[in-house]
C-alpha cells in the first residue's frame, strides 16, 4: 500500500438569495424612503432593529438602519440599508454608495426598470446593479 493520501475537496456553492442595488444620494434616509415610496408605490417602513455590524477599528458593534417592504402582490421583499453610519461602512467594497437596496423576489424582474424608476426619485443621484457574488461582504446578509 502507497504512503499517498487521497485528497478530499468538498465544494460548497453558497447561494445568495438577493439581488443587489446601490443607491448613491445625498439626502438623508427618511427622504430618500419617503420618495422610493412615492415614485415605486412601495410601502418602505423603519424596522425596530438596526443590522448591527462590529466594527475592526473601533472595536464596537454599529447598528445600520434597515427599512422594510414585503409586496406580498409580487412576491418580492425589499431591504434598504444604509452603508454608512458614523465611521463605519457596512460594504466597504462599495465606500461609494450610500444605500443598499436588496431584494429576495420568487420571479424575476427586470432590474433595468427598478433602476430607470429609482433615477426618477429626486434624491436618488445614481443607482448601480451589484452582482451580489462579487462582494464579499454579500453573505453575511440573510435576509
Amino acid at each position: 500500500m502507497s504512503g499517498k493520501k487521497k485528497k478530499h475537496i468538498l465544494s460548497l456553492d453558497n447561494e445568495i438569495p438577493f439581488d443587489l442595488i446601490g443607491i448613491v444620494c445625498n439626502h438623508s434616509d427618511y427622504r430618500l424612503v419617503w420618495g422610493i415610496n412615492n415614485e415605486l408605490g412601495f410601502h418602505l417602513e423603519k424596522s425596530t432593529t438596526e443590522f448591527e455590524v462590529y466594527d475592526k477599528k473601533t472595536a464596537k458593534s454599529v447598528g445600520h438602519p434597515i427599512y422594510r417592504y414585503n409586496d406580498e402582490e409580487n412576491g418580492a421583499d425589499y431591504h434598504l440599508l444604509k452603508n454608512k453610519v458614523s465611521a463605519s461602512v457596512l460594504i466597504p467594497e462599495k465606500p461609494m454608495i450610500d444605500y443598499f437596496l436588496f431584494i429576495n423576489t420568487e420571479y424575476d424582474d427586470d432590474l433595468e426598470e427598478l433602476i430607470d424608476r429609482l433615477k426618477k426619485v429626486d434624491s436618488v443621484l445614481g443607482a448601480y446593479v451589484f452582482d451580489p457574488y462579487e462582494i464579499d461582504t454579500c453573505e453575511m446578509f440573510d435576509f
